[in-house]
């Protein structure tokens, strides 16, 4: 009986005893700074992994692909031709990314 009641002596023990010790503000300021900086840096590497992403995708003939499979992926559409592997390719890939959105405007936490 007595090992029941020491842990829920000490908890009232130590709730009755608990002391504030005051920062003045110290470590919302600290909390307030560390984001700031990780969130910059991380904004800085996406703009240049985006920017190199561009310039890549330009000097390896990018547009030129991607107008052609636009083009070869609505032919196939408007013939009907449904059992062609770059279309189905597309539609999985419209699938997914509006999978994707629905789930982040769903998830989306607004804190």
């Amino acid at each position: 009986m007595n090992q029941h009641n020491e842990p829920d002596s000490v908890a009232r023990f130590l709730r009755e005893n608990r002391r504030e010790v005051a920062d003045n503000g110290f470590t919302e300021k600290v909390m307030e700074r560390l984001p700031r900086r990780y969130e910059q840096l991380a904004t800085l590497i996406r703009w240049i992994g985006g920017a190199a992403a561009v310039i890549l995708f330009i000097i390896l003939g990018g547009m030129e692909w991607l107008v052609a499979s636009g083009e070869h992926i609505w032919h196939s559409f408007c013939a009907q031709q449904w059992g062609d592997p770059q279309l189905h390719a597309f539609l999985t890939l419209l699938a997914g990314l509006a999978i994707v959105g629905l789930s982040n405007l769903l998830l989306h936490d607004d804190c």
